[in-house]
């Protein structure tokens, strides 16, 4: 609630979210995971969005604003080391489904971003796992990796984005 108030008081109104928060805390199995991290990861990772949107719709509304959800390519291409991180970025791809066909009467758009592995301190048990890149890049064909300021340097400035 203090978020959406200072959003308000800072922006006067909300024509878009994007949510792209996302927490891992556990590298395992999903059926080894505890459900305090079960519950931590998917608050995080899937309510929290549905939720936040839910406090912003009514100023959206106004607006026919945009929703952006951030969900990764470990919902296509799962990895062992990242259980139910998986699951929770699989069903950020439902959720962007449901909520797609709920707004669009209210004329807000909801799309997900689904990027592929970004190289960064969050990805690293994925590029330390050389067997795990190796498989990877060859079901990608990735002919080259790109870090994080390349993709954000294509994002805000790059026309095709």
């Amino acid at each position: 609630e203090q978020l959406v108030a200072k959003a308000l008081e800072h922006c006067g109104g909300v024509d878009f979210l994007v949510c792209s928060a996302g927490v891992n805390p556990l590298v395992g199995s999903t059926l080894g995971t505890s459900e305090q991290i079960w519950d931590k990861i998917l608050s995080v990772n899937v309510k929290s969005p549905a939720l936040l949107l839910s406090q912003l719709l009514p100023y959206m509304e106004k607006r026919r604003g945009a929703v952006i959800l951030v969900s990764s390519a470990a919902a296509y291409y799962p990895a062992k080391e990242l259980g139910v991180y998986n699951v929770s970025k699989t069903a950020l791809l439902g959720l962007t489904r449901t909520l797609a066909l709920e707004l669009a009467p209210k004329d807000i758009r909801v799309n997900c971003l689904v990027p592929g592995i970004i190289k960064t301190d969050f990805s690293k048990v994925l590029h330390e796992n050389e067997s795990f890149w190796k498989n990877f890049k060859e079901r990608h064909q990735l002919q080259r990796q790109v870090g994080f300021g390349d993709l954000l340097v294509h994002m805000w400035l790059g026309r095709g984005s």
